[in-house]
This record gives structure tokens, C-alpha cells and sequence, in this order.
């Protein structure tokens, strides 16, 4: 449940928002954050630790290169 991901995540230090929504009908958190305090690795290696991922959609090609050797 999105709900729950989206609470567990906005928890996390750096995290500076989070909004729920639908993308590729897949129930999804879209979280911004500051990298200067948590970057995308440690996000998703968090998001996954807490269960909170099963897909990770990315911005930039870095991203999802990152995503891919975590998930």
C-alpha cells in the first residue's frame, strides 16, 4: 500500500516531501530529497531495506543504474 511507503519514506532524514500517485498502473511514492543529506543510493538501499520498493522508476539514466544494482 502506498500509504505506507509513503509514511515510512517521508520518516527518512532528507526527505523533503512525498506524493503518492499512479505511474505505468503501478501504485507509486514519488519522493524529492536533498542529496546533500541522503543521496539516490541510500534512498533506494532504504526504500528497500524498509520494504517500500518493488519498482523503481527513475529521472536520469544515473538513477536507474543505481536502482538496477540495488533492487
Amino acid at each position: 500500500c502506498y500509504w505506507e511507503g509513503e509514511a515510512k519514506l517521508g520518516a527518512l532524514d532528507g526527505v523533503i516531501s512525498t506524493r503518492i500517485g499512479e505511474l505505468a498502473k503501478a501504485e507509486v511514492v514519488e519522493v524529492t530529497f536533498d542529496p546533500a543529506v541522503i543521496d539516490y543510493k541510500k534512498l533506494v538501499e532504504k526504500a528497500k531495506e524498509m520494504d517500500c520498493t518493488h519498482t523503481v522508476f527513475a529521472r536520469t539514466d544515473a538513477q536507474a543504474k543505481v536502482a538496477k544494482g540495488v533492487v
